[in-house]
C-alpha cells in the first residue's frame, strides 16, 4: 500500500502519513519515537528538578556552616580540647580597667571584656597562671579604645602575646597549654 504524504507549505519537506517506509510502519513507529521523546524529555525535566533540589540543599547547608561558624566565633571558649570547662560571655565576665593589671583564669570567668574608650594611656593586661589549667581558654573582647592595649603572658616564657591597636575591636581567644598563654584567635568585633 502506498504511503500518503503531506507538503509543508514553503518547505520542500515530506513527511509520511502512513504506510510503510524502508518496511517501517509509519503508523506505529512515529508515535513510538514520539512517545520516546516525551520519556526523555521527562527525564530530563527530573534531572533539572533533581539538581535544583541538590543546589538548593547545598545552599543551605553552606547557610547552616556559615551560622555555625558565627556561633563557634561569637563562643570561641565552648567545648574547649584538655576539657576546660565551658564559659557563658553572658552571664560570667569581668570589665578590664583603665590601669595595668593581672588577671586570673577562673573556670566560671574565663571571659573578660574591655568596653569602649577605657583606656587613658596605653595598657598591659598580663594572663595569670596561678589559677590556670591546661586546656584553660581566655576569652577577652576589646571594644575600640584610643590608646594600644598589650596581652603579656603571665607563664615562664612570659613576653608580650598580642597587641589589640588603637581604634580596633577585637575577640581574642588565649589558650593555656599547661606552662603558658598561647597566641589568641582573633576575631573582628561589630
Amino acid at each position: 500500500m502506498p504511503a500518503s504524504t503531506v507538503k509543508i507549505t514553503g518547505d520542500d519537506i515530506i513527511l509520511p502519513v502512513g504506510g510503510l517506509v524502508d518496511g517501517v510502519d509509519v503508523g506505529t513507529a512515529v508515535p513510538a519515537a514520539q512517545s520516546a521523546a516525551d520519556d526523555a524529555q521527562a527525564d530530563a525535566t527530573q534531572a533539572l528538578t533533581d539538581a535544583a533540589t541538590a543546589l538548593a540543599a547545598a545552599n543551605e547547608a553552606d547557610d547552616t556552616a556559615d551560622a555555625a561558624q558565627t556561633t563557634a566565633n561569637a563562643h570561641a571558649s565552648r567545648h574547649l580540647p584538655g576539657g576546660a570547662d565551658e564559659v557563658n560571655p553572658v552571664a560570667a565576665h569581668a570589665n578590664l580597667t583603665d590601669a595595668d593589671q593581672t588577671i586570673q583564669w577562673a573556670s566560671t570567668a574565663g571571659y573578660a571584656r574591655m568596653p569602649a574608650g577605657t583606656t587613658t594611656a596605653a595598657r598591659a593586661k598580663t594572663l595569670g597562671v596561678a589559677t590556670a589549667v591546661a586546656g584553660s581558654a581566655w576569652v577577652i573582647d576589646v571594644y575600640a579604645q584610643g590608646h594600644d592595649v598589650s596581652f603579656v603572658n603571665g607563664g615562664s616564657g612570659a613576653g608580650t602575646v598580642t597587641t589589640v591597636t588603637a581604634g580596633l575591636k577585637r575577640r581574642l581567644v588565649f589558650r593555656y597549654d599547661g606552662t603558658n598563654w598561647t597566641a589568641p584567635a582573633r576575631f573582628p568585633l561589630a
